[in-house]
């Protein structure tokens, strides 16, 4: 399971005291801590019977300042949501810089595999996503969200805050660019398709059988572009 765990690592003190003010930290690192608490709670409970009182308890932080920050609890899921993807994308330009478009599409679906929350937080998350039609809502990160939620990653405040849907559009983009992308089927249709391998292969096999997701995404990517043609 990927925690956004604050830590002292990272940059040296003086450069991260020049870039955010006191009052940026602090509403930056209360979120993050609220956010922790409450997906580790999802991982065992369904999202509804969550309580929000006693996860401000836990983080020691009133219900007025989870509401000011959250207006809603999905806001909370979807500030997940956003810094998970965030992160994900962040190690795939790291990793995947001298990659072709196929090969980084690839490692984004390995580092997600590797991040995902485990099988009932996953299952509550599409639940959620899709019952409150929220897939294509967005929130405002700030650089220090970006920078407190992973302090080791170098640069990622700079990074911009992307849909997966945006992602996997972009790099087809690169891919007719550099000639590796040749037939007819749209780039927006084989976006869908991988959306649907994204979300629809965790759905599909057993429960038990989660901890192979990574093995299940490489099979069906491979299948997938088999049947494309693509080179």
């Amino acid at each position: 399971m990927l925690y956004f765990l604050i830590s002292k690592k990272g940059r040296p003190k003086m450069t991260l005291e020049k870039e955010f003010s006191l009052r940026e930290k602090k509403i930056s690192k209360t979120k993050i801590s609220l956010m922790n608490e409450f997906i580790r709670r999802l991982e065992t409970t369904k999202f509804n019977d969550i309580s929000i009182k006693d996860v401000c308890d836990s983080v020691e932080v009133s219900e007025a300042t989870f509401y000011n920050y959250f207006p809603k609890k999905t806001d909370l899921v979807q500030y997940f949501k956003e810094l998970f993807t965030l992160k994900t994308i962040w190690e795939v330009e790291q990793k995947g810089s001298q990659m072709t478009p196929i090969e980084k599409i690839d490692l984004f679906f390995s580092v997600q595999a590797d991040n995902m929350p485990n099988t009932n937080a996953f299952y509550e998350l599409v639940s959620i996503f899709t019952g409150e039609k929220m897939r294509n809502i967005r929130l405002q990160l700030s650089a220090s969200d970006k920078y407190y939620a992973f302090p080791d990653c170098e640069n990622i405040e700079e990074m911009p805050s992307m849909l997966i849907e945006e992602f996997l559009a972009m790099t087809m983009k690169q891919m007719v660019k550099d000639g590796s992308f040749d037939i007819k089927t749209k780039p927006a249709d084989i976006v869908i398709g991988l959306m649907a391998i994204f979300v629809g292969i965790p759905l599909a096999i057993e429960e038990k059988d989660f901890v192979n997701l990574k093995s299940h995404y490489k099979k069906q990517l491979s299948v997938f572009w088999k049947g494309l043609g693509v080179k």
